[in-house]
């Protein structure tokens, strides 16, 4: 029994120092979307160790976290976010929406917008840019013309176009990124921005594409690129 105690112990010892070891330190901004002016206050709280840090009077913060964890950040006035940690390169700045705020939403503003604000921006823009409903009562689909001509649904259509433009690229980036190339290819700097350029995969090839695949594209690509050069 006491062998047992002891290795139970020793596993929670070892299960604790690499889960401290895996942790590195998130260094982030705070901004008010709208104005980019920096939040001060702003309550940062990784969900997943229960660590919490307040927004220096720069909007500046910084947290340990592991890869896939889950940052909440509440400010006064404005709607709490979350930012989901996939990279420890550079500096997180979180763009915040205020309250009951309508943004008019362009290019620049859509890539200021966390991942779980743009897939809240998205599901909105569906909805505002529907122009068609089922109905029970009178069976069918009902079409209604203001829908598919109204001003709103058109801006929600449009904005929706925007919005699933930059989703796409997010999850290409996160795949097919410049850590996983370098780890590949002797590229230098110009070829490997020369290289990520030409031989960037679509969102479709992305989606079906196992690690492995994407390795053995990569590769590839490689030859097609340095006898093209």
């Amino acid at each position: 029994m006491k062998l047992i105690h002891i290795i139970l112990t020793l596993s929670i010892i070892i299960s604790c120092n690499l889960y401290a070891h895996s942790q590195e330190s998130i260094r982030g901004i705070v901004h008010s979307i709208e104005s980019e002016e920096r939040l001060s206050g702003a309550e940062i709280t990784n969900l997943s160790s229960a660590k919490k840090t307040e927004s220096d009077k720069d909007g500046k913060f910084t947290i340990s976290a592991s890869m896939n964890d889950l940052l909440e950040i509440k400010s006064i006035g404005y709607q709490t976010d979350t930012v989901f940690i996939y990279h420890f390169d550079g500096v997180y700045r979180v763009y915040m929406l205020k309250d009951d705020a309508t943004i008019q939403l362009d290019e620049v503003i859509v890539s200021r917008l966390t991942d779980s604000r743009l897939s809240a921006e998205i599901a909105k823009a569906k909805r505002e840019g529907k122009f068609a409903d089922a109905s029970v009562n009178q069976g069918g689909v009902r079409f209604s013309p203001s829908r598919i001509f109204g001003k709103d649904a058109k801006n929600a259509r449009k904005n929706l176009a925007i919005l699933e433009v930059e989703q796409n690229s997010r999850i290409i980036d996160r795949r097919f990124n410049d850590k996983l190339i370098l780890s590949l290819l002797p590229l230098n700097k110009s070829d490997l921005a020369l290289f990520m350029e030409r031989y960037r995969p679509n969102i479709e090839e992305i989606e079906n594409a196992s690690d492995e695949d994407l390795r053995v594209y990569i590769l590839d690509s490689y030859q097609k690129f340095k006898n093209d050069n």
